[in-house]
């Protein structure tokens, strides 16, 4: 549902950590749910897009006053986000909506220096409800109503949920999971090389239980 990772190559011996050539490459996916009958439209409008620049919606709820496991019941929780009920985003620039499928679990405490209070990212509140999800004993981990763990966290920032579960969800919704990829890939030199920036672009769906898409490259702007 939402997943970042990077690659970075090693530090050469007796250079510092950025001298001379290096190369490094990153991957942000980020998933949505879209009505079924929008499926294709918003699919062709994203496939020849560049992301750079981060203009899709996204997961930015880091910096609530919101303790862990207080999402979606608390009084606090309700309180804060009395004045938000929004369920569905719009993309730039288009009359599409999406629904953003992760939410961040807990938000950053100003001056904390424990270095126990971890964030981590959830389902959304709409999937969470529509799902029944519980929280389990494992910060990250969720279950369902027969107790199951269905969602867990690899990292803080990648979430994992059961496929058969989220794919009668779905069904049961009238919805459809879309993909995006943004990724950046770059060369850089200290000496005299020209250093090389590109920016990696995708879009991914489910069609006959078989994950299409296609990864595109541009120049990062």
């Amino acid at each position: 549902m939402q997943h970042f990772v990077k690659w970075e190559e090693e530090k050469k011996i007796n250079k510092k950590r950025y001298e001379g050539r290096w190369k490094n490459l990153s991957y942000m996916i980020q998933a949505y749910l879209i009505k079924k009958s929008n499926k294709r439209k918003i699919i062709n409008h994203l496939k020849d897009k560049n992301f750079w620049g981060r203009w899709l919606p996204e997961n930015r709820d880091e910096f609530s006053h919101i303790i862990n496991r207080e999402k979606f019941w608390s009084p606090a929780y309700l309180d804060e986000y009395k004045n938000n009920k929004k369920i569905w985003d719009t993309i730039k620039n288009t009359k599409y909506k999406v629904i953003i499928t992760t939410e961040s679990a807990k938000g950053n405490m100003e001056n904390d220096h424990s270095g126990a209070n971890n964030f981590y990212n959830i389902p959304c509140k709409y999937i969470f409800e529509k799902m029944n999800l519980q929280y389990a004993p494992i910060d990250g981990y969720l279950k369902n109503d027969d107790g199951e763990i269905i969602v867990m966290n690899k990292n803080p920032e990648s979430i994992l949920i059961r496929k058969k579960d989220f794919i009668q969800f779905l069904e049961k919704n009238d919805l459809e999971i879309v993909w995006t990829l943004l990724g950046e890939k770059f060369f850089f030199s200290t000496n005299n090389d020209e250093s090389s920036f590109k920016a990696l672009c995708g879009v991914y769906y489910l069609e006959d239980d078989i994950l299409r898409g296609e990864l595109k490259v541009y120049d990062r702007d």
